[in-house]
């Protein structure tokens, strides 16, 4: 059970949302005379900087007070999509939530995002009933497997990890895209500090793909985009310190003590770690990230390490990411760069803020453009998996 904040903490969530209100209404008026810090429109400037103080301000107490359970959004999205809800109790405080077919052919398990100290919104929700919607009108047999996983504190690292590696895992949105890449880590490396309650785990196949929608991949908050994006995106440093602080568990040292960590930090894991990921764990990875969100420049780093590592590997020897004119242009604006044999895709959407095809399920109720290249990796993953 999440800690209830205390009544003073309480009395501060509406002074926090009155002054995201202010700010909103500030900026709505300032905006046709200032510039929009490379937000992608005047509307998607506002909505930014109301939410950053409300990112910035609010307390893992205080978000996890405010925001229903994952498990109730999921039946609420189930009943406005005309769906029954179908739940499975894997112990331990995680939940599984069907969306889709129990027999599908093609099940992927996601992990959502939220800084591993806030439950799933109803947009990261409905983007997953999205989802699974485009890929059966695309004519697949796809479900997904969505994780309800305990939150921090009262849950700290690496209890998150115990509780996913019951499953198979293939896609995750910020915190959820750090989980994904830590447990593709713990198939190839066992974490050391689960040996005693999780026995190594053996794949008999590679899993078909791993997707990671802006993934969360090292807490520093010290490269170049936490200061080019501060304007252009909702997620502030002290959101992701706020997180860091309830996530790295204070029994455990800080996190800047353990830089080390990879299955903490995945940028930090050397890059033979990664060699045996894409060799034996994992077939094909996509990571999509934000031209405008602060996590560009490590998101940037860490497929960089992917790189080097689907590289070295006998299947995809002499093959890289095309960097030349820095990757293919897209229609929307985006950028992406894909291996020869297209195990490694990175797409960067143009000035695009923090899982921005989840913001706009949460803030406009629309499927967003800058989700295509997601769905169309996705059609292609499961095409070939057929084969």
């Amino acid at each position: 059970m999440a800690k209830t904040p205390s009544p003073a903490s309480i009395f501060e969530i509406p002074l926090i949302l009155a002054k995201a209100c202010l700010v909103f209404i500030k900026r709505t008026l300032q905006g046709p005379f200032h510039a929009r810090h490379g937000a992608l429109s005047y509307r998607r400037d506002v909505l930014n900087s109301a939410l950053r103080v409300v990112t910035a301000h609010f307390t893992a107490e205080q978000a996890q007070f405010a925001y229903p359970s994952t498990e109730t959004t999921y039946k609420l999205v189930c009943r406005g999509n005309g769906r029954r809800p179908a739940t499975v109790d894997l112990g331990g405080g995680a939940k599984g939530l069907w969306i889709g077919k129990r027999d599908a052919e093609f099940v992927m398990l996601y992990l959502h995002g939220g800084g591993f100290i806030i439950s799933a919104t109803h947009g990261h929700v409905q983007y997953q009933f999205d989802l699974e919607k485009k890929l059966r009108k695309l004519g697949h047999s796809f479900a997904i497997f969505s994780l309800a996983y305990s939150l921090a504190p009262d849950t700290a690292y690496p209890g998150q990890l115990i509780q996913a590696a019951t499953a198979i895992i293939l896609a995750g949105d910020s915190a959820g895209g750090n989980l994904v890449a830590a447990l593709l880590l713990h198939f190839a490396h066992p974490h050391p500090r689960l040996s005693s309650i999780i026995p190594p785990f053996t794949l008999s196949a590679p899993l078909r793909g791993a997707l990671l929608i802006s993934p969360w991949v090292s807490f520093t908050t010290t490269s170049p985009s936490f200061t080019t994006n501060a304007r252009s995106d909702y997620i502030t440093v002290e959101a992701i310190r706020n997180a860091i602080t309830a996530y790295a568990g204070s029994g455990s040292g800080s996190a800047s003590s353990r830089d080390d960590d990879g299955y903490l930090q995945p940028l930090c894991a050397p890059p033979d770690a990664w060699s045996a990921v894409v060799d034996r764990v994992v077939e094909e990875i996509m990571a999509w990230a934000g031209g405008g969100e602060i996590l560009v420049d490590e998101i940037t780093a860490f497929v960089g390490v992917l790189e080097t590592a689907f590289a070295g590997t006998t299947a995809n020897a002499g093959s890289g990411l095309d960097s030349g004119e820095g990757g293919e242009k897209l229609v929307n604006g985006s950028m992406r760069r894909e291996s020869d044999r297209r195990r490694l895709s990175f797409v960067v959407a143009d000035k695009a803020s923090h899982e921005e095809m989840i913001l706009d399920r949460i803030l406009f109720g629309r499927r967003s453009a800058k989700g295509v290249d997601v769905e169309q990796w996705l059609h292609t993953v499961l095409a070939e998996g057929k084969n």
